[in-house]
Order: structure tokens, then sequence, then C-alpha cells
């Protein structure tokens, strides 16, 4: 069950308007398709997730930092968005909850962090390859504003041949 990894990424990084139509789907499929008495805990899963997600999204717009620091508040929403879905196993009915959570702690907290981490690496790296990308269109068209608007004359010489490349 990866509902907490995607919407928990999808809200930290596409915020309110990705992570309601995606809870949406994920609720609307939870209660009318799944169903069964464990329809509570698995509610709670997909609000807390979409929850955290919006509260380190709020974050990062606030505060945008380092990639470093990125990294590990991803760590640190990873842990929070997963702690919070075990704790929603109490709401099992007939205390079900002692049977479920000593089988899915350990693979919860090991596994369901690195799958929310990689995720959330893919979307950060894209992000700061759209930043270089955009510092470097910036870039250019700053040099080429400065070449073409000048009132001087200027060339353009290849080192290698000697030849003019631009006038």
């Amino acid at each position: 069950d990866g509902r907490t990894i995607i919407l928990g990424a999808s809200a930290m990084f596409g915020g309110p308007l990705v992570a309601g139509i995606g809870s949406s789907m994920a609720l609307a499929y939870r209660i009318l398709v799944v169903g069964g008495t464990g329809y509570l805990a698995g509610i709670l899963s997909i609000i807390t997730a979409v929850i955290v997600g919006l509260v380190f999204y709020g974050k990062r717009k606030r505060d945008p930092g380092s990639l470093g620091f990125e990294r590990k508040t991803i760590v640190l929403a990873a842990y929070s968005i997963h702690i919070c879905m075990l704790l929603s196993q109490f709401a099992l009915p007939g205390g079900r909850w002692m049977e479920v959570l000593p089988i899915i702690v350990l693979p919860v907290l090991s596994f369901y962090p690195l799958g929310f981490y990689s995720i959330c690496a893919l979307f950060l790296d894209d992000e700061e390859r759209q930043k270089a990308l955009s510092a470097l269109k910036e870039s250019e068209e700053r040099y080429r504003a400065l070449f073409m608007n000048a009132h001087t004359v200027m060339f353009l010489v290849d080192p290698a041949s000697g030849s003019i490349v631009d006038t």
C-alpha cells in the first residue's frame, strides 16, 4: 500500500490542488470500492498523509533552503507521514491494531520512507534542473543583449583557427 508515499509526495511538491485531487480519488476508492472494516484506518492514513505533505509544502514555500536542507526535510516528512499512518491503525475495530501493528511497524518505518525519499528526490532534482536551465537562459539572454546592444565594434574570434565567428 503505497498510498501514503504517493499522496504525501504529491502534496509536498504539488500543493493543495494536486493533493485535493489525489486524496479525493483515494478516498472515493477506499470508501466505495474497498470498504471493509478497516475503512476508517484507511481514510485516516490518506488524510494524515495529505495534511503532513501540505504542512511540508508550506514549509518549502515559506523557507526555501539549500539542497541539503531540502533532503533533510524530505526525511523528516517521510517519517512524519508514516508515523501518522501507523497511528491511524489504532482506528481498526475490535482491537485489531494489536495484531496489525507488530507486523507492519518495521516494514513501514524501514521501506516506506525510502520509497517516499526516492520519489521526492526525483521531484527535487527536477526542480534544481529547472532552476539551472532558467539561470542559463537568463545568462545567455544577458550576454546576447550586452553584445548586440554595444555601440562599439566587437569581434568574436575562434582561438583555434583565428577566424572571426561573430561581429
